[in-house]
């Protein structure tokens, strides 16, 4: 009797602590899209003195002699890698605050044989930002024909290498913010920078947006219109 009894108490306390048990609450990501931009034209004036310009990218500045391969392997990534393939703007809820969540999508690529840079495979990364959606306001102040650059401080922010963006979903995007709420000690918060160049009588934008701060390069900016932008940032 008193071994049933024991058990008994062992079964009914491995029941209790099993109620216990629950998930991580994930951040929750809205369906909506709140701004999206999929295409603008990159600019860069070259050592040459000459523009070139490329979509979705700043072009590489090669040397003239090899300029036939502006679009091979690493060089077709742009200038220092910059290319996108989306901005898209969503909100996202952690706890009881919604805050703006930034997916960049981007080429990327690497060689299978780094020492010797042969073996060159395609691929894609992106990175994730997020922060106080109210930032976003201050890009309504912006005068015409004038440079702007907003800093925007960031909650937390990361960067995923050589993927698949096919399987890249809300849900793996909120496991990953919510992997670096439990532990953010590898990360350091960053500022993600802004800048903007309105042009309306002209109705075009010229943007750059990167964590690393380079002012605003009037030689090397994406261009798009006013409408295009409007749709993945308000200015108005």
């Amino acid at each position: 009797m008193k071994k049933i009894i024991t058990l008994l108490l062992l079964v009914s306390s491995a029941f209790i602590f099993s109620q216990n048990r629950q998930d991580d609450k994930l951040p929750i990501i809205s369906k909506e899209i709140k701004g999206q931009i999929i295409s603008a034209n990159g600019w860069k004036k070259n050592q040459y003195g000459k523009w070139v310009t490329a979509k979705n990218k700043i072009p590489y500045d090669i040397e003239q002699q090899f300029k036939s391969l502006i679009n091979f392997e690493v060089y077709s990534l742009g200038n220092s890698g910059q290319n996108f393939i989306s901005y898209q703007l969503k909100d996202v809820k952690i706890n009881d605050t919604t805050y703006s969540l930034l997916i960049e999508k981007y080429r990327d690529g690497f060689y299978k044989y780094e020492t010797i840079q042969e073996g060159w495979v395609n691929s894609n990364s992106y990175k994730y930002y997020v922060f106080d959606k109210n930032q976003l306001e201050n890009l309504k102040k912006i005068n015409d024909d004038s440079i702007h650059t907003f800093e925007i401080l960031l909650l937390q922010n990361d960067e995923k290498h050589f993927i698949n963006l096919s399987t890249i979903s809300d849900n793996v995007i909120a496991k990953e913010i919510n992997s670096v709420i439990k532990d953010p000690t590898p990360y350091t918060k960053k500022t993600l920078f802004i800048t903007i160049r309105k042009f309306k009588s002209k109705n075009i934008i010229q943007f750059f947006i990167s964590t690393y701060y380079y002012g605003f390069s009037e030689d090397m900016y994406y261009e798009t219109d006013l409408l295009n932008f409007n749709k993945f940032l308000k200015l108005e």
